[in-house]
């Protein structure tokens, strides 16, 4: 679940009613578990947070400092450092979306900027699910899930 507060998200950027709750698929990110289960024959030591924390990262964006990241919350161990400040957190995350690490920055950002993308043959809308522009933007939709990710 990326936000608790997916309500509010929902109702500030829809119109039509939200019927499913925190649990619409909006606010949900899974996890690749054939991906898992197939990592943990391999090695049955494996846990759930190194075997996340091993996704391959497809982007990195920098979000405010003052962004509530609630999925930090729920998985203390994604954030990278011991900061409880910062004047920005970058967020690297799958093609998916899923944050894979969270990071204290140094430099403040106004909104949300894309930091790093991996080089592709694939263009960067396709291999984002549309969270990246083939120009190397966020794109509307891309923003949008960064609000509802980092909460505002």
């Amino acid at each position: 679940m990326l936000n608790p507060d997916f309500e509010l998200w929902h109702n500030a950027g829809f119109s039509t009613p939200n019927h499913h709750g925190i649990y619409n698929g909006m606010n949900l990110l899974g996890l690749d578990l054939q991906g898992l289960y197939l990592a943990q024959a391999k090695d049955p030591a494996l846990t759930l947070r190194s075997w996340w924390r091993s996704q391959e990262v497809e982007f990195e964006i920098a979000v405010p400092g003052s962004a509530r990241i609630e999925v930090v919350k729920t998985h203390p161990w994604l954030r990278e450092g011991t900061a409880p400040t910062a004047p920005s957190w970058h967020i690297r995350c799958t093609r998916w979306g899923l944050p894979v690490s969270i990071k204290a920055g140094t430099e403040a950002v106004s909104a949300p900027a894309l930091t790093w993308i991996k080089g592709s043959n694939v263009p960067h809308y396709y291999a984002t699910r549309g969270l990246i522009s083939n120009s190397g933007k966020i794109t509307v939709e891309g923003l949008r899930f960064i609000q509802l990710m980092t909460n505002p």
